[in-house]
């Protein structure tokens, strides 16, 4: 028996289409899942990688933790519609803006009269030190002093740096824990390092004795704080800091002077204040 391939226009002729299932998460939690997706490309093959980028961008998802794509195959069919370009080749649309759902180039212009970033090589935690922001170590310094002059008897027995590794803070959280049997809280600074407490104290079953107080706040540790697992959480508008960051943006452009600082206060969120207007402000994760 012999097979032929369906046939086509010469003008479609070289149309491939991607169709494969995928699965994507997101970083302020759910998750998307699809089934014989089918995806315009513009060449004769496509990388899981290239697929999952695609996707990204036509979906115009934001906030992407990760994609799997499963079960790929290239068919041959006719486009739709112009397939989405390739990474690292978007043209500019029409507009003062341009459209950030990709990945950003070094030389790209991200904005007209802005110089276009520079991206170099991956630095070095010791030589990207100088580099910082002063967030998370002045975070670590304020907390020290209100705690020395507040509560002068709390003895702290670590201090150690797993700030944005979750796998490390659980490492490290599990030796603090064995080597400090009497331990009553720890005081975690990002939302990272604060998932991987968590998953130590309860892996070890002390989440109910060992308190958890951390900083910055995602869907998770929101549930985790209902669940009573996390004692309170210093969250972060995030929203009113979006807001403030355009607004002095616009003053910057429109050459208005800049204050020499900015400050949207935090607040402590608690199992008793979880549902109050004011805290539903700062845990609202809309996708």
């Amino acid at each position: 028996m012999l097979a032929y391939p369906q046939r086509m226009s010469d003008s479609h002729a070289g149309d491939r289409r991607a169709t494969f299932d995928f699965e994507i998460s997101f970083l302020n939690g759910g998750g998307l899942k699809g089934e014989g997706f089918r995806l315009d490309i513009p060449g004769e093959d496509a990388t899981e990688r290239e697929l999952a980028d695609a996707l990204v961008r036509d979906l115009r998802l934001l906030m992407v933790r990760d994609v799997r794509i499963l079960n790929k195959r290239i068919i041959f069919e006719r486009h739709k519609r112009a397939a989405v370009p390739e990474a690292g080749a978007p043209e500019a649309p029409a507009g003062r803006f341009i459209d950030l759902s990709h990945a950003i180039d070094d030389g790209m212009v991200t904005y007209p009269g802005i110089p276009a970033p520079h991206i170099c090589d991956y630095l070095s935690r010791e030589a990207s030190r100088s580099r910082y922001a002063p967030g998370v170590a002045r975070r670590v310094r304020s907390a020290e002093c209100f705690l020395a002059s507040r509560y002068p008897d709390i003895q702290v027995v670590s201090r150690v740096s797993g700030t944005y590794d979750t796998s490390r803070s659980e490492d490290l959280t599990n030796g603090i824990v064995q080597a400090h049997p009497e331990l009553k809280a720890v005081l975690s600074f990002t939302a990272a390092s604060t998932r991987g407490v968590h998953a130590a104290l309860h892996s070890r079953q002390v989440h109910r004795t060992i308190s958890l107080v951390g900083c910055e706040q995602d869907s998770d540790l929101i549930g985790y704080l209902g669940k009573g697992e996390i004692a309170a959480i210093v969250a972060e508008n995030t929203y009113r800091m979006g807001y403030e960051a355009v607004g002095l943006i616009v003053d910057s452009l429109a050459g208005k002077p800049l204050p020499a600082r900015s400050v949207v206060p935090p607040l402590l969120i608690a199992k008793q204040n979880l549902n109050y207007a004011e805290a539903l402000l700062f845990t609202s994760f809309p996708r």
